[in-house]
């Protein structure tokens, strides 16, 4: 009994001195709170202070903006320049920066960028060449003379098969489409005609070969 007794005083001793140590710490902790506080209303408050100036590259910035603007003042206000023109006694036309000491002249004015608009003389229609026209020329001949020149110059046997070849020769050149084969044929087989008059004695005078469109 006497052991149980000693027990719980020894227990509430303990809780004694706990809570005499809990209380002590809160009144330390509430007395800094208080003087953090005090301090704090205290301390007067600095307003703050807006600069009024602009930094150094935006100043920059602002001064060439200026004096762009002022060069196209400059430009736009100051004098265009001028070309003039005139036609000498001769008939030929000049332009110059200069105007003529004697007789008339035109004055033609520059926009900004140095270009003007200034009437030329018309031109000269182009003469197209005709059919008379070609056949005067010694490069052109008729398909029709070849023709007579290459049967004229052939015997017999060969005028007809020349001749033939020849009218067979201007399909392929002038034919483009897919029967153009057909032409080629028959061209093959007059060569062929030619070369077999030519082993019995008979060569054929034809200039020309196997065409590249076949």
């Amino acid at each position: 009994m006497n052991y149980l007794i000693g027990a719980l005083f020894g227990i509430l001793l303990v809780l004694v001195v706990l809570g005499g140590f809990t209380y002590l710490h809160y009144l330390e902790v509430e007395s800094i709170k208080q003087e953090i506080e005090h301090n704090s209303q205290n301390q007067p408050v600095k307003p703050v202070e807006k600069s009024s100036q602009k930094p150094a590259s935006q100043n920059v910035v602002n001064n060439k903006r200026q004096s762009l603007t002022d060069q196209k003042q400059e430009n736009s206000t100051s004098t265009k320049p001028v070309i003039y023109t005139w036609t000498d006694s001769s008939g030929n036309k000049h332009l110059s920066e200069k105007p003529p000491s004697t007789g008339n002249y035109q004055v033609q004015d520059l926009s900004g960028e140095g270009f003007s608009v200034i009437p030329m003389e018309s031109t000269k229609p182009i003469q197209r060449s005709t059919a008379s026209n070609r056949q005067a020329n010694n490069s052109y001949q008729d398909p029709a003379i070849i023709k007579q020149q290459l049967i004229s110059q052939n015997h017999t046997h060969c005028r007809w098969v020349v001749g033939r070849a020849y009218e067979t020769y201007l399909k392929i050149e002038q034919h483009a489409g897919p029967n153009r084969s057909i032409y080629c044929d028959e061209y093959r087989e007059r060569l062929i005609e030619m070369r077999k008059l030519a082993r019995e004695g008979e060569a054929c005078y034809y200039p020309y070969g196997y065409t590249s469109k076949c």
